[in-house]
C-alpha cells in the first residue's frame, strides 16, 4: 500500500509541475498578446493621425477641386470599362 500511496504522490507532483509550466506559458503568451495589442493600437493611431494629415493637406490646395475635375474627365465612365 505504501508504493503505491508513493506512486500516486509522485504522479500528483508531476501533474502539479505540469500544471505550473502550463501556467507559465499561458502567462508568457497573455504578456506577448498584450504586447502585440498595445503594438497594433499605436499603429492604427499613426495611421489615423497620418490619414487627418493628408486630409488636412488636401484641403489646403486651392487646386485640388480642378484636379478632381481633370481626373473625372479622363477616367471612363463604369459602364464603359465594364464593356471594353
Amino acid at each position: 500500500m505504501s508504493a503505491g500511496l508513493n506512486s500516486l504522490v509522485a504522479d500528483l507532483g508531476n501533474q502539479h509541475q505540469e500544471a505550473a509550466d502550463a501556467t507559465a506559458a499561458l502567462n508568457g503568451s497573455t504578456s506577448g498578446l498584450a504586447g502585440a495589442l498595445a503594438q497594433a493600437q499605436v499603429a492604427v493611431t499613426e495611421t489615423a493621425s497620418n490619414a487627418r494629415g493628408v486630409v488636412s493637406d488636401a484641403g489646403n490646395h486651392d487646386d485640388l477641386p480642378l484636379a478632381t475635375l481633370k481626373l473625372q474627365h479622363e477616367t471612363p465612365p463604369v459602364a464603359a470599362q465594364k464593356t471594353a
